[in-house]
């Protein structure tokens, strides 16, 4: 009896592969910029990747045309990996949003006397990271507590202005 193993997919992933020349630079730059702004996974040089489903998919598809556009190429699959793979690509990507939701929280925290204007920066970051968090990463609820309670302390006067008063 011959016993065969076989690594069962782990999950599906949205990939973009692209090349886009060099000169001039600013398409070059501007898709960098959006793959950076939806979180996208680098996997190798012009190989990037994203969780699949209807979202990532419509986002590469996107930043397809703009390569294209941009005189490149590209092309935008559906792919599903080794179990292995699949929880190193997972893993690399919370823990870039994990590092986001850290970096506002330090900010947050460090922040004893907020206004409404950093209150409302805070708020559209967080939302700006959700966005991009395919994987729910450690890191948003506490985040989202940090700053309901910076705002409730820039609504109500400490005990030192209200004895003032």
């Amino acid at each position: 009896m011959m016993v065969t193993m076989v690594t069962q997919p782990a999950m599906s992933w949205v990939l973009l592969s692209y090349r886009i020349p060099r000169e001039p630079s600013t398409p070059r730059i501007a898709v960098w910029r959006k793959l950076k702004a939806i979180g996208a996974l680098q996997i190798g040089d012009g190989l990037v990747a994203l969780p699949n489903d209807p979202r990532t998919l419509e986002h590469f598809e996107w930043l397809a045309e703009s390569v294209l556009e941009a005189d490149g190429e590209a092309i935008v699959w559906q792919a599903t990996t080794t179990r292995r793979d699949s929880e190193s690509m997972a893993r690399r990507l919370r823990a870039e949003r994990t590092a986001e939701f850290e970096e506002l929280l330090a900010e947050v925290s460090g922040d004893s006397a907020p206004d409404e204007r950093s209150i409302a920066k805070w708020r559209r970051e967080l939302r700006r990271i959700d966005r991009r968090d395919y994987l729910r990463s450690p890191g948003h609820d506490e985040v989202r507590i940090a700053i309901a309670d910076a705002a409730t302390r820039k609504e109500s006067p400490s005990s030192a202005e209200k004895a003032t008063k």
